[in-house]
């Protein structure tokens, strides 16, 4: 089958789009110093605009730049210790029109979910005959059983799955998004129906799906060892390696069919289970994860809002902002959300790292503060705390304070480990133990913004 990848046009829709956001966007941050150096590109940041009631708007938000400033938090450690923001059944979505699709799992496009700040996504992929090609079997995106089961809730309306890639690489092409690493995980039902009532594994559905992928991302994919093997997600793989190796894009799904599909996609075969009840922080378990899965298997929790879902008796608890919280505050790989909107309170409910409305563009606080709360805020660089002081990969309080400039050295000179800062959930909520059993409410953290730009770079200086 013929997939045209068509970067011409999608560079010619990023340059529209540079031009655009050059021409003011969504307004200027409004308390900028016009003395600090050029403006970046995505610069219309509003921190009293927690989030928008429309797509378009989303990336002056606070949530947006919260997200975005989150996601780089754990760039250099092992995917297995990294927290995603998700959406479940990503393809399956309301904004899709006359395809067959009724039954929805999220509103807004594939696209529209990168824009909202979702880095993990989930396809279906059927093979299914489509009126695109002539009645043939290709692979398409749908909600449906797997041909054991005749792919029942599949149409030949259904979307192929290049055009839900497309959506992916129009995202990446667009400007701001050059260093953003998305993991797109694959349900993989290339499969036909047999004659006694189960299926077999369709070798050419697999390797049409790979070349899809292939010709639409091509070198935007982060390949597995070309050794014939199943790899998994995990391991020491990390989103710094991924950009260090130019690429953007993790597939992940099961050890599939033939040795094209081993070369392009990652092993997730490990432990995944929808939502069923989670207990917070410290105990993070559910009746499906302990210590042992966190440690060695790619976890994740989904919701299911489906029709389709309750009909076949699936019992999922909704994840819920209260939910979500709890599961940000744990070592939980991804939670995986339904009917995503551009206001959604789940949405601000991943941020465990920024408090609402911070930090704030403009305004000489240009170094990050651990409160209270364990949310950061940014802080004018001379005010005097102590700091944050990792040891292994538990936290030490310094028993001095000083300004965030001697910080660092406070740490060294009490042998109170590194000056450092939270990577993920779970490890804030040790910061806060650590901080609680130090009797202090703010911290320093090795966190700044050196020029006032709101680009804010983790280290000491």
């Amino acid at each position: 089958m013929a997939v045209l990848g068509d970067r011409g046009a999608r560079g010619a829709l990023a340059v529209i789009f540079w031009i655009a956001a050059a021409l003011g966007g969504c307004g200027g941050s409004g308390d900028g110093d016009p003395a600090d150096a050029a403006r970046r590109y995505e610069d219309c940041y509003q921190p009293d605009l927690l989030t928008s009631p429309d797509v378009a708007g989303h990336r002056c938000t606070w949530l947006h730049e919260a997200l975005s400033l989150q996601e780089h938090l754990d760039r250099d450690r092992p995917l297995g210790q990294t927290q995603w923001h998700a959406t479940h059944n990503s393809f399956n979505a309301a904004a899709y029109t006359g395809v067959g699709y009724f039954d929805f799992n999220q509103q807004v496009s594939i696209h529209d979910q990168l824009t909202l700040g979702v880095r993990t996504l989930e396809l279906d992929i059927h093979w299914y005959p489509n009126d695109a090609t002539g009645g043939e079997p290709a692979p398409v995106l749908c909600h449906a059983q797997g041909a054991e089961l005749f792919h029942l809730g599949c149409t030949t309306k259904a979307r192929l799955l290049e055009d839900g890639v497309r959506e992916i690489a129009d995202f990446l092409a667009e400007p701001g998004h050059e260093d953003v690493v998305l993991i797109v995980g694959i349900e993989d039902a290339l499969a036909a129906p047999d004659l006694t009532g189960g299926s077999h594994p369709v070798p050419e559905g697999h390797d049409q799906t790979v070349a899809i992928f292939e010709e639409i991302l091509g070198t935007d994919l982060h390949h597995p060892p070309q050794d014939g093997e199943c790899h998994p997600l995990r391991g020491d793989l990390s989103k710094a390696a991924v950009r260090a190796a130019g690429a953007r894009v993790i597939l992940a799904s099961g050890c599939g069919e033939g040795a094209a599909w081993r070369a392009t996609f990652f092993d997730e075969s490990g432990k995944k289970k929808g939502n069923d009840g989670f207990t917070p922080y410290p105990d993070c378990e559910s009746s499906f994860f302990g210590a042992d899965d966190y440690a060695t298997r790619w976890t994740r929790v989904w919701e299911d809002s489906t029709f389709l879902s309750k009909l076949i008796g699936s019992d999922l608890d909704p994840v819920d902002p209260a939910t979500l919280a709890a599961m940000r505050s744990c070592p939980l790989n991804e939670s995986a959300i339904d009917q995503l909107r551009p206001d959604d309170a789940r949405a601000a409910a991943m941020v465990w790292s920024w408090a609402p409305g911070e930090p704030r563009a403009g305004t000489g606080a240009r170094c990050a503060v651990s409160g209270a709360d364990g949310h950061f805020r940014s802080d004018d660089c001379r005010a005097e705390h102590p700091a944050a002081c990792r040891v292994g990969e538990g936290w030490r309080i310094s028993a001095a304070t000083g300004s965030w400039g001697e910080a660092s050295a406070g740490c060294a000179s009490e042998g109170a480990g590194s000056f450092s800062t939270p990577y993920r959930g779970f490890d804030n909520q040790a910061l806060m133990d650590a901080k609680r059993a130090a009797g202090v409410t703010e911290v320093w953290l090795a966190y700044g913004d050196p020029r006032g730009r709101g680009e804010w770079t983790l280290g000491a200086e």
